[in-house]
């Protein structure tokens, strides 16, 4: 499913990422700002789930997990929650080409601590369809 290019860089379905550290000098791809150990464990995620998931991801950031998500785990839906008005002109572009697109519904300027405007964009998402994974990304906190 993902093939290491080298050390900074992955395809995934044919679409490729930079892999790379906070601080990095922005990439010409989406950048997934992740170690090896989180995108192989990301891999055994997606096989174990399958396809057609329903996926939530808080804090997107400049949107490279967000379209690495939805191209390794192909999911019926992911709902990606970013509490910045935009993530990137790169996101941007592949919402408007990526055949993986129509599966992300993004939500900019949501503080996830925000239950109910949490709560109204899960129910417009996902309906009565149960969450099969919600990936946090947004706090940072390791407690």
């Amino acid at each position: 499913m993902i093939e290491w290019l080298n050390k900074s860089r992955i395809k995934v379905r044919g679409t490729q990422f930079a892999v790379s550290t906070w601080g990095a000098p922005p990439p010409e791809i989406l950048r997934i700002m992740k170690e090896r150990f989180q995108i192989d464990y990301y891999a055994e995620l997606a096989e174990a789930l399958g396809p057609d998931c329903n996926m939530v991801e808080l804090g997107i950031r400049t949107g490279g997990s967000t379209a690495f998500l939805a191209t390794l785990f192909q999911p019926q839906m992911l709902s990606a929650i970013e509490i910045d008005t935009k993530a990137s002109d790169l996101f941007d572009e592949f919402i408007a080409s990526h055949p993986d697109a129509a599966r992300i519904r993004p939500h900019f300027g949501c503080d996830q601590g925000d239950a109910a405007r949490l709560t109204k964009i899960l129910d417009h998402d996902f309906g009565k369809n149960a969450l099969d994974i919600v990936i946090d990304d947004a706090s940072h906190r390791l407690v």
